[in-house]
């Protein structure tokens, strides 16, 4: 007979006792085991279900104290299991460290510093702050204030600027679009800061199909203020050469935007531009450039007090191997373009044409649009024919919304630029990304005569700027660019943006 059976029947004829004799209990028929009395269970009504347990006819009935002791020995009979023992997960070790495990590990200790300021310094404070907004209801109160209509398509909001080396500036910003007709937008804005400081731009533009962002335009700007800042021209200029010049600028310009294809876009433009020069009138007792130009202390640089007025035409083309609607921001973007400009003067028979281009790759590092870039960026600025004096407002310039733009606007000026830039962006919040810039740059002679890597300048910035939004974008940035390595390489220029870029820069 099978053993496990065998060793069971007791246990399950000593079950089928207790239960046959509860049921007799319920019925009346035989004594109970608890005492009656004010602790004994009420009797239970539920009628006996328990099924009968056929027997087997070779099995002896079980008698009291005969299992037990059958079953102590069997399991003394019984063989031994040996015990598996417990395997050790950690002693397999964690392998050779190769020389990609040590670069891995140097280079996360390199970008710590980087990682800590980005991640609890601007982004997580933004956060929180802009949460905080969101819950109190101010952006909310502020949108439905400055924009109106039914799909608050139009609107006034106020834009400031304090580029931290120049005046600041107050002003307004108005649009509207689909105006009159769908996807025609009409952009007006001004700005000052006093009497002698006035900016002003109106742009007109319709967008040929919805969703794309191929258009035609037509803009004026015009431009008033005393406190340009000029160094010098050439890659060697000091820091504490700084004078002031004013000027009025109005540029007129009609231009066309339209892809060619999914990665090919294309920049067309012809337009007018005026410039008049003034004497400066800097921050406190800031030298002009007339004064320093009469003391001697600076040459005139070229075209000074010549006061012009150009037609101008550009063309830009754009290849970017990106797709806006993918996931990842990896890929290539080449650009390349050209302006003409003639002089419309009397007497004043010149002509000259810019030209350049940039090689940017992009690498997204986790498809969450974190792209670490690496670009090259070179302009040269040549005359179309001999004993042409191209005025240095005109040259090359390097600074301000231009590359390398730790420095003010126009810190350096020649016939040619070359500037190396690697940048990190990432999304901060909605609309609004943190950038990383190290630049290595600076200008040149025509055709970047004189270049050596010695008189290269480093300009580094950190910021936060308004995502997707081309028309005066906010802007948050602190940089600190240095003197040519040439001379030391020391940090001698600090600049602190925050505002709207405007027609006013």
């Amino acid at each position: 007979m099978n053993r496990r059976l065998r060793d069971t029947l007791p246990a399950v004829a000593l079950l089928a006792a207790v239960t046959s004799a509860t049921s007799a209990h319920a019925a009346g028929g035989g004594a109970s085991t608890f005492t009656k009395g004010a602790d004994a269970p009420p009797t239970s009504t539920v009628p006996d279900s328990t099924p009968t347990i056929p027997q087997d006819p070779d099995v002896k009935p079980a008698v009291a104290g005969e299992s037990d002791e059958a079953s102590a020995g069997d399991a003394k009979n019984a063989p031994e299991i040996p015990r598996r023992t417990p395997p050790v997960y950690n002693s397999r070790g964690s392998g050779p460290v190769t020389g990609g495990d040590v670069a891995l590990g140097t280079l996360r200790v390199l970008v710590s510093p980087i990682y800590l300021l980005t991640e609890y310094v601007i982004r997580r404070p933004i956060g929180a702050g802009v949460t905080a907004l969101e819950r109190s209801g101010v952006p909310k109160t502020l949108y439905d204030f400055f924009l109106f209509g039914p799909d608050h398509k139009a609107g006034v909001v106020p834009t400031f600027l304090a580029d931290f080396g120049l005046r600041p500036s107050v002003g307004l910003i108005g649009f509207w679009s689909d105006a009159f007709v769908p996807r025609h937008n009409m952009i007006a804005q001004g700005s000052t800061w006093g009497s002698d400081w006035l900016a002003g731009g109106f742009t007109d533009k319709y967008v040929f199909r919805k969703g794309s962002t191929d258009n035609e335009a037509t803009s004026i700007n015009v431009v008033d203020r005393p406190d340009h800042p000029f160094y010098g021209i050439g890659p060697r200029t000091r820091q504490g050469a700084e004078v002031r010049y004013g000027s009025t600028r109005i540029d007129l310009a009609q231009s066309i935007d339209h892809h060619l294809g999914p990665y090919v876009a294309l920049h067309a433009q012809l337009g007018a531009r005026w410039m008049d020069y003034q004497d400066g009138k800097g921050l406190g007792s800031d030298e002009t450039l007339a004064q320093a130009v009469q003391k001697g202390d600076l040459p005139a640089p070229p075209g000074f007090r010549d006061d012009y007025t150009l037609f101008t035409s550009a063309t830009r083309i754009a290849i970017d191997s990106r797709d806006a609607a993918a996931a990842s921001g990896s890929g290539v973007r080449f650009e390349a373009g050209e302006e003409w400009d003639e002089s419309l003067r009397a007497n004043a028979n010149a002509s000259w044409i810019k030209y350049g281009g940039a090689l940017t790759g992009f690498v997204d590092l986790d498809a969450k649009k974190r792209v670490l870039s690496l670009s090259v960026a070179s302009l040269f600025v040549d005359p179309t024919q001999k004993d042409v004096t191209i005025p240095f407002t005109e040259l090359a310039s390097l600074g301000g919304i231009e590359p390398m733009r730790a420095y003010l606007a126009g810190r350096m000026i020649d016939r040619s630029f070359l500037v190396g830039t690697l940048e990190y962006r990432w999304p901060v919040w909605n609309a609004l990304d943190g950038t990383i810039k190290a630049e290595f740059g600076n200008v040149f002679g025509a055709h970047l005569d004189d270049f050596k890597p010695s008189l290269l300048r480093f300009s580094g910035s950190i910021g936060v700027e308004t995502a997707g939004i081309s028309n005066s974008p906010l802007q948050i940035i602190f940089g600190a660019g240095s003197e040519t390595f040439e001379h030391g390489g020391q940090i001698d220029s600090f600049r602190l943006f925050i505002g709207t870029t405007t027609n006013g820069l």
